[in-house]
């Protein structure tokens, strides 16, 4: 009778360590977060956070060296590693920033100053992982006469030391084809941001501007 007695404790704590309470609140005012979307790396096992921004995680047939993805819209992604895993966790996401219009301001410095002041600084400034920015794409491509393709995308951008990364949700606001015209082409965000690397943009601009001079 022990013997089953201490079979089934260790049962229940085998069970128990396979399972995640997990709470997802917002890194500013600790409001809970519904509709976080909760998966694995390197698995098909997925779940969403409830109304109260709580979510139960089943471990089991999940390996210690994968790693545990927490997102939602607008927010920035939360990576944890399964190894890492306690069984009461409460994750706090920050949202992305919103890309803003400053009011100007006069300075005395050259455009290829600042642009070298961006290239000195870059490191410091951009480092990995650490600068998120949501946007809107717009195009509007008047193909010919007849032709005509406008698309209007959500974007959300993560800067990396030495290239720009795009991580969208896909979500079109508004696709518009007018009457008589038909669609002709499907753009593709990567398309235009695939091969874009930041810190060889800017240099770019300062040569030109340099050249010009000359």
């Amino acid at each position: 009778m022990k013997k089953l007695f201490y079979l089934f404790i260790l049962f229940a704590i085998s069970v128990n360590a396979q399972i995640v309470n997990l709470k997802i609140t917002d890194f500013s005012d600790n409001l809970p977060l519904d509709d976080a979307d909760i998966y694995f790396k390197n698995s098909t096992k997925n779940f969403v956070s409830d109304q109260h921004g709580k979510a139960i995680i089943d471990l089991s047939n999940i390996s210690q060296a994968d790693e545990l993805i927490v997102s939602k819209k607008d927010y920035q992604d939360a990576i944890l590693k399964v190894s890492d895993l306690k069984s009461e966790i409460n994750i706090k996401l920050e949202k992305v920033s919103e890309v803003e219009l400053k009011e100007a301001f006069v300075t005395n410095l050259k455009a290829e100053d600042i642009l070298q002041k961006v290239i000195d600084n870059y490191d410091k400034n951009f480092n990995t992982e650490q600068h998120f920015y949501k946007v809107n794409f717009i195009l509007d491509a008047v193909i010919d006469s007849v032709n005509r393709d406008m698309i209007d995308v959500d974007l959300q951008f993560r800067f990396k030391k030495n290239q720009v990364k795009i991580s969208s949700n896909n979500i079109v606001n508004n696709r518009i084809i007018g009457e008589g015209l038909h669609q002709r082409s499907l753009y593709r965000m990567n398309e235009y941001f695939n091969h874009i690397s930041l810190l060889d943009f800017v240099k770019k601009m300062q040569l030109r501007l340099s050249e010009k001079k000359i």
